[in-house]
């Protein structure tokens, strides 16, 4: 394995190249960088005065480059190089940002002890070099590339795939440089060099503005070249994604509080324009998976999408996006065709994370479709997407635990508490209880109006399907309890029991409205009806699983409105066999 060394003194011969306009120069030295950047990490000993002497001087050089296209701007004081000039200078700043991506990652992330004041230097001078090529040159450069691209009519497919290869490697060495700053580890714990070299090279403004510049210019590429996204690192950018969205996973010391302060507001205006492209990229991913075309990377970015857009900052604009950014639906439509690859996968558990991923997100998106069409209002019927996402969620969990707890209990299996998905549907029971508790709020206030005429079928699957799911969590609460815990698996049942407690009656009260809407929903009012019944018998098993109490005559009365509703459709359809039934 080679020595942090013998990787300075490759980085240091690229370094020495950057300026070389010669387009054979420059995509060679470019090669070697990304060859350098697909290496292992190697410990990386900073007190060492050799090391330090041979990483200050790439720093050094790193720090000076200018990529050729802008001196050339600069000179001519016109317009945006473009041909093999912009070819060139793209190529130069891929392979100044590929060193970057070497020392943040390939070496910093492996220092070999603590530090001493040789070792701190040495760091504040990488962090320094790595910060003016991100968030300099290297930023410069990918603005005014980006800048042509657009202002061209018919750009080369070159040029496109050198834009969008520099913004993800922007991009991803802006989140090496951010772990470095936000994310200390215990092996290694860079922070304080990092933020002092960051405080130094920019103010917050400029780093929040590259930042969303480059996201938007990724996102934008999806879009265009659906290859480029796949060949990026995806893990880096969800991280980067989700730290700016979601907040740092440790606080950050000092004069960092302020910074990250701003980060935030600066970062929210950024949200109207990442909705609608990660909501498109994520309609196409799942129509890749309602057609069976997915594949271990369609599974990656489905799952990466969606958790974005379950992201609380996008989550916010989709509450207030006009027109409907249409996130419900793609979460509705992945659930059927993930929910049959994982009972029919091999081995057991195969493509469950996606189709946890997809449970929480009807969930979660029926919320936020509520809030979107109804607020806190009343008088307003469900959306008919929200009773198809809980339709299709509520059966899907169900599948789900009895598959992962009750089968497994059964067969005498680790339960999830021991294989480490014990985590996962816990946080899905929690997606769908929330949503459960939201529902059941609305239907208490307004169950008169909550559903809308054409969507009674619908509505009346979907309360049978949570009348279901809160059927089996009485019977099975036991074995629940033990592999989830009795908070996860109770307040699931007992939200579950808040919609049936009230949701009956609001099915009726559609489906009577007019007699034809009667007669076509009397299949979907039958299966809802038993349903219930069988849920009635299931009360003695409720109070030992140790649920809340709820009013057996309010259930009796919701059971008789369906049975007099279920007569009154069979009456219609044959008159005869509704006085026999």
């Amino acid at each position: 394995m080679a020595t942090s060394l013998e990787r300075l003194r490759a980085l240091l011969t690229v370094t020495q190249q950057l300026s070389d306009s010669s387009p054979e120069v420059a995509s060679a030295n470019a090669q070697r960088s990304y060859n350098l950047a697909g290496l292992a990490p190697v410990p990386f000993d900073a007190n060492d005065s050799e090391v330090a002497r041979l990483a200050a001087e790439v720093a050094d050089k790193l720090s000076a480059w200018a990529p050729a296209g802008l001196q050339l701007q600069s000179q001519a004081n016109s317009s945006a190089p473009t041909g093999p000039e912009l070819a060139v200078a793209l190529v130069q700043a891929l392979a100044a940002v590929g060193v970057v991506d070497v020392l943040l990652v390939k070496l910093l992330n492996q220092l070999a002890g603590d530090l001493n004041s040789t070792g701190s230097s040495t760091l504040y001078r990488i962090f320094t070099s790595c910060c003016r090529v991100l968030l300099g040159h290297g930023a410069a450069m990918l603005q005014l590339a980006q800048h042509t691209l657009r202002s061209t009519q018919q750009p080369s497919q070159l040029a496109t795939d050198l834009v969008l290869n520099l913004t993800s490697t922007v991009l991803t060495g802006c989140a090496s440089l951010l772990t470095h700053v936000f994310l200390p580890s215990r092996e290694c714990n860079t922070a304080r060099q990092a933020q002092a070299a960051l405080a130094i090279a920019s103010r917050p403004a400029e780093v929040l503005g590259l930042w969303r510049y480059v996201l938007l210019g990724l996102l934008g590429g999806w879009t265009l070249t659906p290859h480029a996204w796949e060949q990026s690192s995806r893990i880096v950018i969800i991280k980067l994604l989700n730290w700016v969205l979601g907040g740092p996973v440790v606080p950050a010391a000092g004069a960092f509080q302020r910074y990250l302060a701003e980060a935030a507001g600066l970062f929210t205006f950024a949200m109207e324009d990442l909705l609608p492209l990660v909501a498109r990229e994520h309609r196409r991913q799942v129509l890749k998976v309602v057609r069976s075309e997915e594949s271990d990377t369609t599974h990656d970015v489905f799952c990466i999408t969606s958790e974005l857009l379950r992201q609380p900052a996008l989550l916010v604009a989709s509450m207030a996006a006009i027109p409907d950014p249409g996130v419900a639906p793609p979460a509705a439509a992945a659930i059927p065709p993930l929910l049959r690859s994982y009972l029919a996968g091999e081995p057991p558990g195969k493509g469950l994370k996606q189709l946890q991923e997809a449970i929480s997100a009807a969930a979660c998106h029926s919320y936020t479709e509520m809030v979107r069409t109804i607020g806190g209002g009343e008088g307003d019927a469900v959306p008919d997407v929200c009773w198809e996402c809980t339709a299709l969620s509520c059966a899907a969990l169900q599948a789900v635990l009895q598959r992962e707890v009750w089968s497994r209990a059964g067969a005498g299996a680790k339960q999830p508490a021991e294989n480490g998905a014990r985590a996962g549907l816990v946080e899905t029971m929690e997606q769908v209880g929330g949503w459960l508790r939201r529902l059941a709020m609305h239907l208490q206030r307004s169950w008169h109006d909550a559903v809308a005429r054409p969507d009674a079928a619908v509505a009346a699957t979907a309360v049978e399907a949570v009348v279901r799911l809160c059927g089996r969590l009485w019977q099975g609460a036991g074995q629940a309890r033990a592999a989830l815990g009795d908070t996860a698996v109770h307040s699931l049942g007992n939200m579950a029991a808040d919609v049936v407690h009230t949701a009956p009656q609001a099915v009726v009260a559609a489906l009577c409205a007019r007699p034809e809407q009667l007669r076509s929903g009397m299949h979907s009012l039958a299966d809802m009806t038993a349903s219930l019944a069988k849920l009635m018998l299931l009360d003695s098993l409720r109070q030992q699983g140790g649920f809340q109490d709820r009013q057996l005559p309010r259930a009796t009365q919701q059971l008789e409105d369906c049975a007099g509703a279920l007569l009154d459709a069979v009456g219609q359809d044959d008159p005869g066999e509704a006085t026999a039934t």
